[in-house]
């Protein structure tokens, strides 16, 4: 009945699988948990996974990235059912599979949420830990007024035979995957019902990591509008850039470049990170990649 589906990549995924498997062999349902190597550098102990009843550990022999690498699961998978997790999560509750069970088959897509524990992690991780706990958690704390406003792919369940959304394969590189995806959802007028089923999210992903991955998210933001996969309007980040655009103020965005963008992701590596400042970093970045694709394309 029902089909677990973790992609990962570079992680050990272990853990997580076996805390799933113990609940769910208590549990009186049919299931099976996939996980599909993304042609990892390091396997670690993901291998043990096959030696657990409905449990499959397989690895691609080319990394296509995760977009790709979700949408394979989902096919893949033989239940109707389908709950989709990010590698770097641990459930919060002790009955995280009966939670969603109970929710079914009621609702057709249902979103579990996600936390940060409060224990702050190493001085060169802190970027992502106080994102993740001021930015994400907190709009997931205002979900049942928006749901459409939380945007993550981390922790959902859905029908798979009725929604027949999947995640956009034409993105090569990190970023907006999940935002496509709800897109979709959205403009195809599907309910997406919230419960208190959160997972934490554990990623030990340190500060430069992190802003390396934000400069591929917003070098794939300036693909995707050049595509016309997204529009202008679509991101907060977009919109405030074509808003400043059209009074041709974006001078400002390259003054505070050449000014002050070394100070700025100083503060970001560092043991006080500010987010508004790393929302300009992500406007300078934006900037930088557009203003080149618009040379290009003069040239």
């Amino acid at each position: 009945m029902l089909s677990v589906l973790i992609p990962v990549y570079n992680y050990d995924i272990f853990p997580l699988v076996t805390r799933l498997y113990d609940e769910l062999i208590t549990l009186t349902t049919d299931f099976e948990i996939l996980v599909q190597d993304d042609c990892s550098h390091h396997h670690y102990n993901n291998n043990h996974i096959n030696n657990l009843e409905n449990c499959h550990y397989e690895i691609n022999t080319q990394n296509i990235q995760l977009a790709k690498n979700r949408n394979l699961l989902i096919d893949k998978a033989k239940y109707d059912w389908v709950l989709l997790l990010d590698a770097d999560v641990y459930p919060q509750k002790k009955d995280f599979i009966a939670h969603y069970l109970n929710s079914i088959p009621q609702h057709l897509f249902i979103q579990g949420g996600l936390l940060y524990k409060n224990q702050k992690p190493a001085e060169n991780q802190l970027l992502r830990w106080k994102y993740g706990h001021s930015r994400e958690a907190a709009i997931f704390s205002k979900r049942i007024k928006n749901p459409h406003g939380f945007i993550s792919c981390m922790n959902i369940l859905f029908n798979k035979k009725v929604i027949k959304i999947r995640f956009n394969p034409t993105i090569t590189q990190y970023g907006f995957e999940d935002f496509l995806f709800y897109k979709d959802v959205k403009q195809s007028n599907i309910n997406i019902h919230v419960i208190d089923n959160p997972i934490y999210h554990i990623s030990g992903e340190s500060s430069k990591l992190f802003l390396t991955k934000t400069k591929t998210a917003m070098t794939n933001l300036v693909n995707l509008l050049n595509k016309n996969i997204l529009e202008k309007k679509d991101t907060k980040i977009t919109r405030f850039y074509f808003f400043t655009e059209s009074f041709k103020c974006t001078w400002a965005v390259e003054l505070v470049d050449a000014l002050l963008f070394n100070i700025i992701t100083k503060n970001l590596l560092g043991k006080n990170p500010n987010l508004k400042l790393f929302d300009l970093y992500k406007l300078i970045i934006f900037h930088r990649n557009w203003t080149a694709l618009q040379k290009r394309k003069t040239t």
